[in-house]
């Protein structure tokens, strides 16, 4: 939980109720298929359907979350790197400064 408030610090709003939104997008999948098997295979080893519990799924709707979940994640995915190259070429500028020949 630590980890996750450090990440949360510095947010400002809309990202925190992004944050929030994707939050909840993936409680509520895992709540329907914890195991991530059912959505995968329709019928269990005994020859129970899946998902048979699952209330009927508007496919628009659901592609469209997941949309916003991808998005989402491909930004988090392009600030890091981001981050990251940006530390590594600050680091190399500050060693090529620093060598004397």
């Amino acid at each position: 939980m630590a980890e996750k408030l450090l990440l949360l610090d510095d947010l400002d709003e809309p990202d925190a109720k992004a944050i929030s939104h994707v939050e909840q997008v993936l409680l509520q999948l895992d709540s329907f298929d914890p195991t991530l098997e059912h959505s995968r295979y329709p019928i269990r080893n005994d020859g129970s359907e899946t998902l048979a519990s699952l209330p009927r799924v508007r496919l628009r709707r659901f592609h469209e979350s997941m949309e916003r979940v991808a998005h989402f994640l491909d930004a988090c995915d392009i600030k890091l790197r981001e981050g990251i190259n940006t530390r590594a070429e600050i680091e190399e500028a500050f060693r090529c400064g620093y060598e004397y020949e």
